[in-house]
């Protein structure tokens, strides 16, 4: 509401109403009005009811307005509410109504007091941060209390002093009256100065009207009963004054409230949207406080910190936690006193993610303050393509330049004249001189007389119609010579004019002559294709109709090229779909050439292949046309597969070389295998054959040689037995005896067997399990041979004082046996090759260590026909360990042994022959 529109009414109207009083005065002065007591009770009734309303209302109003003045007018009224109650209490009690005029002109000496303590409130006045309503409670009560206190002083002692009295008393009174109210009045004004109040001038208005009540209780004395009626008017008016005042400012403030309602459902919809924005804005957008700690955070923002910097629980953490990289310490003191004098901060960072890409960012800050704390609403927008498109934009131009001023073209900017503003180092270098030179020169300068007015409308056209236009002249380039060009004009747009345009020229000298010569072996390229061997036809891309061939492809196919053209490929080639071939169609439509593709057709009852590539020829931006060029491969796959039948047969041949090599090797091993033992038994029966006629030597040495001639023999055997074996298990004829028996009970036994070979060599040989007793289908005789296998191999490679170690354990599906030693150890290179047939370590005939390279082959063959596998592990110089999962196997057995303890006895011969090519444990 516009304050001073309404003091100007109010004080017009005030005015108004003064000048009718003082009319009334003059006019009723001299009349005479008889006052009753049902006057005056009525009066003082409606006064009070008056200044009781008035008092709450202005409470009210301190309550909302928390304004220290508005407290002490409202206790001024109060104490008037009381003074009225007061006169009411007297009017009752005392029915001599001459003594109320009296007291209508000694009430304004005893408030008036009151109304001193009022100014004083009002030029102290501040405003009330928290109000104690128990303390205003009391307050109000003992106001009102003293103005009833004050309303019995006036009637017990000032009405004594004042009634009959000397009149100059009552002009003392009355001055004193007007004065208190012309300082309130003074008071008052510089305080409406200051909080322009529309309820401190209607209480100015009042003081007025009281002003004029004065007067009229002062001219009456108490003797004229029409200027009291006047006066009771002119108080009812000054108080009903606040009472309007106070009205308006509720008023005021009853639409300040529904225009800031409204303001803030428009507001709230702003922030609804704007939230809205920001939470779908690619920009990342927070809020920190003051010691940089994040309250809000859009999307944008965590995705971003999770992208870059692997972070998540942004909420409730500081910034420098998230962004290690930015120094916060140094920056919120610098971003804080730009913020706090109500200025947009704004700076560029750039910041490295985990990926070790570099981000720019232009970051912008302003400040929300409130009472209670500061924040910081932070922009980051997100300007890393920016930059990256500013530095190619940059090197960009660099080239653009640098094209410029090394391209062959003849660049040149003219004004809307046709003046050379600038010229390349192109044209300078063709026609002299530089672009200092050429400045303001027009660029028709050299152009041949014939052409110069063909040039000129050119440029006009250009430059008028805003449009490129291309053309040729003719130039010259020195005083003997001319060449042609071919130049673009494109127009320069400023600001939707054209500012000149830039004229950009190639010589075409060698074009013009490269027409002449084309077109003079444009023949020659035409017999080059009628002449070229190979098939060369043109295909339209939609019908894959032949639109052109060569004589070349006339002849392959036998057909004239009025029979071949217009025809499907399809049924020029018996057999070939081309339009099955969707991705070659595929790559010519991307532009790209297919080269070696090989088609098949039926030709006059012989399949012939040929070689294609393919050449698209684009129209519009489409592909419309195939280019073909064909060469009959038929004879070069023939080639091919010949060569591919004689690679076959060469690698038969080596691999036959290599068997060969094998055998040999196998049998140089069976003969060294073989001869040995043979050799032995017969130096043993030479010896014998020397003893033998000298009857009378006692202690001939038979036993000694009886048990060498008996180890080879066991030799011989085992040799025999391994090769009848491998044979057997080739051919298929090896059968397994299978039988339920204890397996842990065979190795057991045959393992406490070997224990005196073992320890002849000294060799500590232990066996361990973790399953007492485990009947499984096998063949004892089998086990046996595997197992006594794998102990001669590791006495044979375990140094005296070694250990092997044999290990059986089994879980629900398999049992797992394990020979272990601290032997020699296999090389790694060998571990792959040791299970192969007639594979060794060391193949040599003067090895340390006897064998033919079959055991362990057949080893694996015997593990493998109870359905188990065998691997190994080894490390050289610390020992080798053979490891046989051999599964627990249900089948249908025939012939069942049970009785394997009654062949304990052939053990020891079992032993002596697996380890017969040991020597030194016999």
């Amino acid at each position: 509401m516009n304050i001073s529109k309404l003091e100007n009414r109010i004080a017009h109207i005030s005015i108004c109403i003064i000048v009718f009083f003082l009319v009334l005065l003059t006019f009723i002065g001299g009349k005479e009005l008889q006052l009753t007591y049902t006057y005056f009770l009525s009066s003082i009734t409606t006064q009070f009811i008056l200044t009781l309303v008035l008092s709450l209302v202005c409470l009210i109003y301190f309550i909302l307005s928390k304004e220290q003045y508005v407290l002490f007018i409202t206790l001024d009224y109060i104490v008037l509410s009381g003074l009225k109650l007061g006169d009411m209490i007297s009017l009752f009690s005392n029915t001599n109504v001459q003594i109320f005029p009296y007291l209508n002109n000694t009430i304004n000496v005893s408030y008036s007091i009151v109304s001193m303590v009022i100014i004083y409130g009002c030029y102290k006045s501040k405003e009330v941060k928290e109000i104690n309503y128990k303390k205003l409670c009391l307050i109000t009560v003992f106001t009102f209390i003293l103005g009833i206190l004050i309303r019995y002083l006036d009637v017990k002692i000032l009405v004594n002093f004042i009634y009959n009295q000397e009149i100059w008393r009552k002009i003392l009174l009355g001055c004193i009256n007007i004065s208190i109210c012309f300082i309130a009045i003074l008071v008052l004004k510089q305080l409406l100065e200051k909080k322009e109040d529309i309820f401190l001038f209607t209480v100015i208005l009042s003081y007025v009207f009281k002003i004029l009540r004065y007067i009229y209780c002062f001219y009456s004395f108490g003797e004229s009963g029409s200027l009291i009626f006047a006066a009771d008017c002119f108080y009812i008016i000054y108080r009903i004054l606040p009472l309007v005042g106070i009205v308006i400012v509720f008023i005021e403030k009853y639409n300040l409230v529904f225009s800031v309602f409204e303001e803030t459902k428009k507001l709230e919809n702003k922030l609804l949207k704007h939230y809205s924005v920001t939470e779908k804005t690619p920009n990342a957008i927070f809020i920190i406080d003051e010691n940089g700690k994040v309250e809000y955070a859009n999307p944008s923002l965590v995705a971003l910190i999770e992208k870059c910097f692997n972070y998540k629980g942004i909420i409730g953490k500081k910034i420098n936690e998230l962004i290690v990289e930015l120094d916060i310490a140094k920056m919120i003191p610098r971003i804080m006193v730009t913020v706090d004098r109500n200025k947009l901060w704004n700076d560029n960072i750039a910041l490295t993610g985990i990926d070790k890409k570099k981000y720019y960012f232009n970051v912008f800050v302003m400040g929300i303050f409130n009472e209670e704390k500061k924040q910081y609403v932070v922009l980051m927008i997100d300007e890393t393509e920016n930059k990256s498109i500013a530095i190619k934009l940059q090197k960009s131009e660099r080239k653009f330049r640098q094209i410029t001023d090394s391209v062959h073209d003849l660049i040149c900017k003219v004004d809307k004249e046709g003046r050379i503003e600038y010229c390349s180092p192109s044209y300078t270098k063709l026609f002299g001189g530089s672009n200092d030179y050429y400045q303001k020169v027009p660029w028709i300068h050299n152009v041949h007389d014939d052409d110069v007015e063909k040039v000129l409308n050119d440029i006009q056209q250009c430059i008028k119609e805003r449009k490129t236009v291309t053309n040729e002249c003719k130039i010259q380039q020195n005083k003997n010579n001319f060449i042609y060009v071919e130049y673009v004009i494109d127009p320069i747009e400023e600001k939707e004019k054209t500012g000149g345009a830039i004229i950009s020229a190639r010589d075409i000298t060698v074009r013009k002559n490269a027409v002449k010569k084309l077109e003079k072996t444009e023949k020659t390229y035409k017999d080059i294709f009628n002449m070229c061997p190979d098939m060369i036809y043109l295909m339209e891309v939609n019908s894959l109709n032949i639109l052109d061939v060569n004589p070349s492809m006339c002849e392959l196919l036998g057909k004239s090229k009025e029979l071949l053209l217009q025809k499907n490929a399809s049924n020029v080639f018996n057999g070939f779909d081309f339009s099955e071939e969707q991705d070659i169609l595929n790559y010519l439509e991307q532009g790209l050439t297919v080269i070696g593709h090989e088609i098949s057709f039926n030709h006059c009852g012989e399949q012939r292949y040929l070689e294609v590539n393919y050449s698209p020829l684009i129209e519009g931006g489409k592909l419309a046309k195939i280019l073909c060029l064909a060469r009959d491969v038929t004879e070069k796959r023939k080639i091919i597969k010949l060569q591919h039948e004689h690679e076959i047969s060469t690698k038969r041949l080596l691999e036959a070389l290599q068997y060969d090599q094998l055998k040999t090797e196998f049998f140089a091993n069976i003969s060294h295998e073989l001869r040995t033992p043979i050799n032995v038994i017969f130096s043993a029966l030479q010896v014998l054959d020397i003893y033998k006629p000298n009857t009378h030597i006692i202690n001939m040495p038979y036993d000694k040689y009886s048990i060498v001639m008996k180890q080879n023999c066991y030799r011989l055997l085992r040799l025999i037995n391994n090769l009848i074996d491998i044979t057997k298990i080739d051919s298929g004829y090896f059968k397994l005896n299978y039988g339920m028996h204890d397996i842990v009970g065979i190795i057991e036994d045959i393992t406490i067997s070997v224990v005196t070979y073992a320890e002849n060599k000294g060799i500590e040989v232990i066996f361990d399990t973790l399953v007492e007793e485990l009947y499984i289908y096998c063949d004892p005789d089998k086990v046996e041979r595997i197992i006594l296998n794998l102990l001669s191999n590791a006495i044979k490679f375990t140094d005296n004082g070694g250990s092997i170690t044999v290990f059986i354990d089994a879980n629900e599906t398999e049992v797992f046996i394990s020979v272990k030693d601290t032997g020699r150890g296999i090389p790694k290179d060998k571990l792959d090759i040791i299970f192969e047939r007639f594979r060794q370590v060391d193949k040599s005939l003067t090895r340390e260590q006897e064998g033919s390279g079959i055991g362990l082959s057949l080893v694996k063959s015997l593990v493998e026909l109870h359905g188990g596998k065998i691997t190994v592990k080894s490390e050289i110089n610390k020992g080798s360990e053979f490891i046989i999962n051999m599964p627990f196997i249900e089948m249908k057995i025939d012939n069942v042994n049970q009785n394997f303890n009654e062949k304990q006895e052939a053990n020891i011969e079992r032993i002596n022959i697996e380890f017969s090519d040991i020597y030194d444990i016999c």
